[in-house]
């Protein structure tokens, strides 16, 4: 089994599915004797482990099925070895666990990729997320990217603002605004790609940190790589103050997706605040429904990263969780 699941893993790492960018039924044969099968199991194994919840999210109801039907065999099993736990250890083998145990290696840092809002740089963001980085700086390392669009502006404060489209011909974009103009957003989308396949060091980016438009971008990002249309594979995505954006050809990417009874499955935290006035929460709680298994942090602020009061905490669980992926 260990074997097995070696290989699957190192097919995974390269491809999302097994035999090809989408999902076929080649996973359905191979992962559906898997899905009854503990999840302790494929914990050393992380891409098999996304591999799986997307093969279960696929075949539902008959995959919830098969699972419950591993748990009851799984729980028949441990009555019966019930008796067996009263039984003292013996005290060199227990030594020897704590040994082991105090060796495990510590778990690595994650590698994010930092997707700048409108009227931001990848200079800026890093700044405004300096009490961020703090909060969470022994669970990951950010790499940031600039836009490729430069907003005009007669204002000298304003020329080192960048954005990553335009809803109106004029450079300009307003994200309440229903538009056919999307000027620069497959640029964009070229951008990030080439900053994912190129990784940073050497190694690939493990997740995505997006905010406003950037994160608006980044959920359309998530639609692609779930579709197979985006040559990347990174394995979560946190999207603060995240939208669907109104150009009608981004939002029929999303309505195509949902049709097709589908959903994006690496997982995604979605950050919103109460009091935002420039990304309503409705819309950040609009996009929440094409995501198979979000996690939401909610704050009572209003257009930031939260670092402080009761949902700092989430963030840390969230990565943690990443980490266990890797």
């Amino acid at each position: 089994m260990a074997k097995s699941l070696g290989y699957l893993e190192g097919v995974l790492s390269e491809n999302k599915f097994l035999s090809s960018s989408s999902f076929s039924p080649t996973d359905i044969l191979v992962g559906f004797p898997l899905l009854s099968l503990p999840s302790q199991i494929f914990s050393p194994h992380p891409n098999v482990s996304v591999w799986l919840d997307a093969v279960r999210q696929n075949t539902k109801p008959l995959s919830e099925q098969l699972v419950e039907a591993g748990r009851s065999s799984l729980d028949g099993e441990k009555s019966s070895i019930k008796g067996k736990k009263d039984a003292k250890p013996k005290k060199g083998k227990t030594d020897q666990g704590k040994k082991q145990a105090d060796s495990k290696p510590a778990a690595r840092k994650l590698r994010i990729l930092c997707i700048h809002g409108y009227r931001q740089n990848g200079k800026t963001f890093r700044e405004k997320l300096g009490s961020f980085r703090k909060l969470v700086g022994k669970q990951a390392e950010f790499e940031f990217v600039t836009a490729p669009h430069h907003i005009p502006s007669e204002n000298p404060e304003e020329q080192d603002q960048f954005g990553w489209w335009f809803s109106q011909a004029s450079k300009s974009f307003d994200a309440h605004e229903d538009s056919t103009c999307d000027l620069g957003f497959s640029e964009s989308v070229s951008t990030v790609e080439e900053a994912l396949v190129k990784g940073v060091g050497g190694d690939k980016f493990d997740g995505i940190l997006a905010f406003s438009q950037g994160a608006s971008l980044a959920a359309h990002l998530c639609v692609l790589q779930e579709t197979g249309k985006l040559n990347s594979n990174f394995k979560f995505c946190i999207l603060v103050a995240g939208f669907v954006s109104r150009t009608l050809q981004h939002k029929s990417v999303f309505q195509t997706m949902q049709q097709a009874d589908s959903s994006v499955t690496i997982p995604t935290l979605h950050v919103f605040g109460d009091t935002d006035k420039v990304i309503e929460k409705e819309m950040s709680e609009d996009l929440v429904q094409y995501f198979a298994s979000p996690d939401i942090i909610r704050h009572p602020g209003g257009h930031f990263v939260p670092a402080t009061g009761e949902g700092k905490k989430e963030f840390n669980l969230f990565l943690e969780k990443m980490q266990k992926l890797l």
